[in-house]
């Protein structure tokens, strides 16, 4: 969902290994694990809400099939033609409504 960049980076960026930056920036992982310097390391990443925020799009994107569907068996098209109007407009609609869930349940859970 747009992270692969991101997260792609950061592991390149510690795959050297720990060092008193990364000591720094992630002390409770350190004790956690007894990290020491030069060990292997990782990006960590928190698992947080990423599981909810799929939930969301999975949602989504079904209700996208299924419209593609219903326009297939309606119209004998899935895009453009009759109602292609009220069609975009629902999909611009998951996609706000997506934004705005994955948003209100990252800052409710922390």
């Amino acid at each position: 969902l747009g992270l692969g960049l991101s997260w792609l980076f950061g592991a390149l960026r510690w795959s050297g290994g720990a060092n008193a930056e990364w000591l720094r920036r992630y002390p409770d992982i350190a004790a956690r694990y007894d990290v020491k310097l030069g060990d292997s390391v990782g990006l960590p990443v928190p698992a947080g809400n990423l599981g909810s925020s799929v939930s969301v799009f999975c949602v989504c994107a079904l209700l996208c099939l299924a419209t593609l569907q219903f326009r297939r068996v309606k119209f004998g098209n899935e895009l453009g033609g009759p109602g292609r109007l009220p069609t975009a407009c629902f999909f611009c609609g998951l996609w706000l409504l997506y934004i705005v869930a994955s948003t209100i349940i990252a800052y409710s859970t922390d």
